[in-house]
């Protein structure tokens, strides 16, 4: 059964940090509207062609903003400057950087983003994964049959509010999924999320409903092991002053 410490509200800071000893670090980021004009120089050549494949300049900024500011963050545990540092991704899409051996010390990391909102959630214990999502009207009817078990869809049709419980159940299923970096090579429907007290096998990956950044939004973080985060930090950072530390 799931025993980590109490998870604490959301508080702002403007101190960049590395997680301690099996903490999980949060960062929510809200993007600036509009986004500045930004430089890809800071990013390695796949993020710079990925960045570059946009249709618009206004999605092209959002992604370099959401990866500039994931290397300045990994900056904090990796000890390297953010140009640095190496990002490669499995054949799955997972994000990784292949240095979670000597002589740097152990970085686990995860980022999703929906529009301007951006969390990114960061280990020394761990794989991890993180989903958010906006709650949507008429989500429920949408895509309940084909994305949820039967007792997931039974409690979905019971709920109070069907798109609200839908949303929880999804991202769940996301972060789980991303933790296992396996993307969707797993069918959603094969897998139960309705008692995250129970952690899910193999590899007793933890479920964690995460307090909601923002208004409309539901997010999750799922870790890996048997032993819950000893804590769990969410920050909410402004972006001008992540890249005056920068």
């Amino acid at each position: 059964m799931l025993t980590c410490h109490p998870i604490q509200s959301w508080h702002s800071t403007k101190t960049l940090r590395p997680p301690t000893p099996g903490e999980v670090l949060v960062w929510y980021l809200h993007h600036p509207d509009p986004v500045p004009s930004l430089s890809t120089s800071f990013l390695n050549l796949n993020e710079s062609k990925k960045a570059h494949e946009f249709n618009s300049k206004e999605l092209q900024n959002h992604y370099t903003l959401r990866h500039i500011a994931l290397r300045l963050l990994l900056s904090q545990s990796i000890k390297l400057p953010p140009s640095q540092i190496a990002i490669i991704t499995n054949k799955f899409g997972k994000p990784f950087c292949p240095t979670n051996h000597a002589p740097v010390p152990p970085c686990y990391f995860n980022l999703t983003h929906r529009q301007n909102q951006t969390l990114v959630a960061i280990t020394n214990q761990a794989e991890l994964g993180i989903d958010i999502e906006y709650y949507q009207p008429g989500i429920a009817q949408e895509i309940a049959t084909h994305a949820f078990t039967e007792n997931e869809q039974q409690i979905i049709a019971t709920a109070k509010d069907p798109d609200h419980q839908t949303i929880q159940f999804w991202v769940r299923k996301e972060a789980y999924l991303k933790a296992r970096g396996l993307g969707l090579s797993i069918e959603p429907n094969s897998i139960d999320v309705s008692d995250i007290s129970i952690p899910l096998a193999p590899q007793a990956y933890q479920i964690i409903d995460l307090p909601n950044p923002d208004q409309n939004i539901a997010a999750a973080l799922c870790i890996q092991g048997n032993n819950p985060p000893a804590k769990i930090t969410l920050c909410k950072f402004p972006l001008d002053a992540l890249f005056q530390e920068g």
